[in-house]
């Protein structure tokens, strides 16, 4: 606890006499002074000195400055229309952007893509979302390098599979509105980053609303959904094709041995040996992706569990991670298998989603 001493009379009568003796002192010689404690201090002259080289670097400084803060304080909305904004401004060319000002146009565009796909599909469209992430991206072959998500499933010529066909007219829809909505240049939304995103949008609110859903308060599960939430980076650029790879995606009633073969042969460079790395779609991140992709996963998940002990056992972990209040160890495995699968084969456009930064021309 803080204790606080009273003040001695006597020091307070002391520091009343100096205070009245520097007041006189100031009244008679013109000159301020200043009292701490019971000493009393002349104010030391400030000299400053200007020149030209500290001009120069005062207004580089202050230039600098403003280029830095401008972006910050003005709003986007006044350079939706050329000649709309009252101030003077000019366009930072697409190869002179920052790192940081790259980040965040693509994080802009991320956000309204992801907003513009949750009008048209549902949490409850996220299984079919991931199985067309999987379709697109499942006929990736390691030897020729060949196939991978690359938009295909939209391009390319045939039928489409029945159980991804309604999300594909959704997110066809989507992309109309996100293309339509590009007011700053940035450019139309590549299929396979549309794909990538449907899956991202519709898991997250569906992992949303389940924590939300077993909290007794509403407003508590909506603030662990919100502040609790695991990260999911995504990285954005990917180029489309028409060619599609080989369909080699199951279906989805083929027995567990067909589809754990296939799952094992995904991306994987085909060497054995003790020391040989595992495949990326292993037993473990190969149950994750395939039974939450699944048209009924909890289904899906029982029927891998019944297959060996070594799937009930993963299971097993999963709902035990999935019974506590931020689900972080089921859901940051799921992000890492999804954001596996949807890299292979990407090629990538590094200026996609950027457009001319918009930033005020001070004149000092």
């Amino acid at each position: 606890a803080l204790k606080l001493r009273p003040v001695s009379p006597k020091l307070g009568t002391l520091k009343m006499q100096a205070q009245t003796s520097l007041r006189a002192r100031a009244r008679t010689s013109g000159r301020p002074a200043t009292f701490s404690g019971a000493r009393v201090q002349k104010p030391r002259a400030l000299a400053i000195r200007c020149s030209a080289a500290d001009s120069s670097r005062r207004d580089a400084l202050i230039a600098g400055g403003a280029a830095l803060v401008a972006p910050l304080i003005i709003s986007r909305k006044a350079f939706a229309e050329e000649g709309t904004s009252k101030y003077n401004v000019k366009y930072l060319p697409v190869d002179k952007l920052g790192n940081f000002q790259k980040a965040d146009q693509r994080n802009e565009y991320r956000i309204r893509a992801e907003q513009t796909i949750m009008k048209y599909l549902s949490p409850e469209d996220s299984p079919a979302a991931i199985r067309l992430a999987l379709v697109d991206a499942g006929g990736y072959d390691e030897a020729t390098k060949t196939g991978g998500l690359n938009g295909s499933v939209f391009l390319a010529s045939g039928e489409v599979r029945a159980d991804i066909k309604d999300v594909v007219e959704k997110l066809r829809s989507a992309k109309k509105e996100i293309d339509e909505g590009d007011k700053v240049g940035a450019g139309p939304i590549s299929w396979a980053d549309l794909v990538v995103l449907a899956g991202k949008a519709t898991t997250q609110a569906r992992w949303a609303q389940i924590k939300i859903n077993r909290a007794e308060l509403k407003s508590g599960g909506e603030f662990i959904a919100t502040n609790f939430a695991n990260p999911w980076p995504v990285l954005l650029g990917r180029i489309d094709s028409d060619v599609a790879g080989p369909n080699k995606v199951p279906s989805f009633d083929a027995p567990v041995e067909e589809i754990k073969d296939y799952l094992l042969k995904l991306g994987a460079k085909g060497d054995s040996g003790p020391f040989s790395a595992k495949p990326p779609f292993w037993e473990k991140p190969g149950y994750l992706l395939w039974t939450a992709a699944a048209p009924n996963p909890d289904a899906e998940e029982e029927r891998f569990a019944a297959y060996s002990s070594q799937y009930a056992n993963i299971k097993k972990g999963y709902d035990m991670s999935r019974r506590t209040v931020t689900r972080t160890d089921y859901e940051v495995d799921f992000v890492a298998v999804y954001n596996k699968l949807t890299s292979l084969g990407v090629k990538y456009r590094p200026d996609a989603y950027l457009y001319p930064q918009p930033i005020l021309d001070f004149k000092i």
